[in-house]
């Protein structure tokens, strides 16, 4: 019995040692994988990339100057005068921008008399 017990755990001893050296390769190939990714040099990398964003906060800035806003009041509640408030605010926008326009923004504010409808745009 003693022999038997003695080859187990010699037996166990071995298996124990083999997945102990396997957890150490494994770990040392992810650690080394590791060890790649974060050595890149990420700030010389996008050095030279296009995107400039002190070019597009300037275009930004230039552009919320240009935005001019209209706005209508709607009397009655209904698809017909709806429509017809979003036609009269198109109108304004075609006479301001003779080359067209872009819609930014578009509100509907409660009024004591109905509702006012704004849209916020700019000229192209």
């Amino acid at each position: 019995m003693r022999k038997y017990f003695s080859r187990s755990l010699s037996w166990i001893q071995s298996v124990t040692a083999l997945l102990f050296f396997m957890s150490l390769f494994g770990t040392a190939s992810i650690q080394a994988d590791t060890d790649d990714a974060d050595s890149l040099d990420f700030e010389s990398f996008h050095q030279n990339d296009a995107y400039d964003q002190p070019k597009t906060i300037v275009k930004d800035k230039i552009l919320s100057q240009r935005i001019q806003s209209v706005s209508v009041e709607i009397e009655q509640d209904s698809a017909e005068h709806l429509m017809a408030a979003m036609y009269a605010l198109h109108k304004k926008m075609n006479l301001s921008c003779s080359k067209g326009w872009v819609k930014t923004q578009e509100s509907l504010q409660q009024l004591e008399s109905g509702h006012s409808l704004n849209f916020s745009f700019y000229c192209q």
